[in-house]
């Protein structure tokens, strides 16, 4: 996480997501708020959206932390796949 926060520091969100892509597919929950978070500034909503869904749903600070990234209740319904996983492991 240290190297991802001094990624987006210098401004290289892609690079914090290559970092945080083996977390998040791993559903790691902090891992996968982290990768919200940036894409959210960069402004891939619908991805950010797509991550925040697979989020627990049972863990208070996580409930937090989603409000806090602009995720609301509108993302806790819907799908469960995030496609950024799916496309690595070989799905269409």
């Amino acid at each position: 996480m240290a190297r991802v926060l001094v990624d987006l520091a210098a401004n290289d969100v892609e690079a914090a997501l290559a970092r945080l892509d083996p977390l998040a597919c791993a559903n790691d929950p902090y891992g996968m708020a982290f990768q919200a978070l940036a894409l959210g500034v960069v402004g891939r909503l619908s991805e950010r959206d797509a991550v925040l869904r697979r989020l627990p749903r049972d863990d208070l600070a996580l409930d937090g932390l989603v409000a806090a990234l602009g995720g609301a209740a509108k993302v806790h319904a819907g799908g469960s796949v995030n496609e950024r996983c799916e496309w690595g492991r070989g799905a269409t």
